[in-house]
């Protein structure tokens, strides 16, 4: 009996060496191709692993583009196509109007995300992008003007809400001035907060704005003789995203300045928590390049996009900074 048992397992075992033999000899099945992600392609149109979708910035020099970065690169993964930030190193109108020049004559460009310098100098080249069929989502509020979606705060809104914020911190009196560069989202913003000033907080003086070049070294330059030709200042409001960068500068000349700023990147949320700043005024970047990317990739494949998508806007102050702080 003991022999019999021997017998079996010798045979077991050696069919079970000659079944791993013929499964390593077994030809491999063949491998499913991959599963094509996102909308069916149109015909003409190019396959996702070819699409490149564009974020033109103003400044890719500038920290206010972080959450965009992470942002379209998020979008890139879930719709299966590349995307990718260019742009001036500073804020150069005709190094910008090169760059999309440039997008616009590359192969693969199917859609394009755009954070005008000067509306002006972009309207002809995005007028061209649309007749080639590549579509132009955008930042920055402009009514009128061709583009295939617009995605961003209400800017309008987002300024009356910083003018606001200052009437009461300042509890209706006292003197204000603005900060920004030259280009005319910028301008408009320092319009919108003299106006909502001299309407609703006519006991606040609106003394005028800082008008400088972008750069850390021109804004230095210009705000001390300002500063200097306008004493008594209580609050400076500055329009651009630059309050994070500058806010040791402005806190340590001038410690009883209250300084304000619009943006919430992460170096202004770090001011605020170190009361270099008061508050930021901002809305979700992240959404903004997120939505710009997708929409232009939806209008790519012949779907409908909103004409708009306005951001809700918030203020950052230390009493909820610890939210956002990553």
């Amino acid at each position: 009996m003991g022999k019999m048992k021997v017998f079996v397992f010798v045979i077991l075992a050696i069919l079970l060496a000659a079944m791993s033999l013929l499964a390593a000899c077994a030809p491999a099945p063949e491998e499913a191709p991959p599963e094509e992600v996102g909308l069916p392609v149109p015909p003409g149109k190019l396959p996702h692993s070819e699409q490149h979708y564009y974020f033109i910035a103003a400044n890719l020099g500038d920290p206010f583009y972080a959450d965009h970065l992470l942002a379209i690169a998020d979008a890139a993964k879930l719709l299966g196509v590349k995307t990718e930030m260019v742009g001036p190193t500073d804020l150069s109108v005709a190094a910008q109007v090169k760059t999309f020049e440039e997008v616009l004559a590359k192969p693969g460009t199917a859609g394009i995300f755009l954070y005008p310098i000067e509306w002006a100098a972009m309207e002809p080249l995005v007028n061209k992008a649309i007749s080639k069929g590549i579509p132009v989502t955008k930042a920055i509020y402009d009514p009128n003007k061709p583009y295939t979606s617009i995605i961003g705060p209400d800017y309008e809104a987002m300024i009356n809400d910083a003018a606001e914020f200052t009437g009461k911190v300042l509890n209706g009196e006292g003197k204000v001035a603005t900060v920004g560069i030259s280009a005319t989202a910028l301008q408009y913003r320092v319009r919108v907060y003299g106006e909502y000033l001299a309407e609703h907080y006519p006991n606040i003086e609106n003394v005028g704005n800082i008008l400088y070049d972008g750069s850390v070294a021109d804004h230095m330059a210009q705000t001390q003789p300002f500063m200097g030709a306008h004493p008594g200042i209580d609050l400076l409001f500055q329009v651009d995203g630059k309050g994070g960068e500058m806010s040791g500068f402005v806190h340590d000349n001038w410690p009883q300045v209250k300084y304000f700023t619009v943006d919430k990147s992460q170096i202004i949320l770090e001011a605020i928590k170190a009361g270099r700043l008061i508050a930021g005024i901002g809305y979700n970047t992240y959404d903004e390049a997120y939505l710009g990317i997708v929409f232009a990739y939806y209008a790519y494949h012949n779907q409908p996009v909103p004409e708009k998508a306005l951001l809700r806007n918030l203020i950052v102050t230390i009493d909820n900074v610890d939210e956002f702080l990553q």
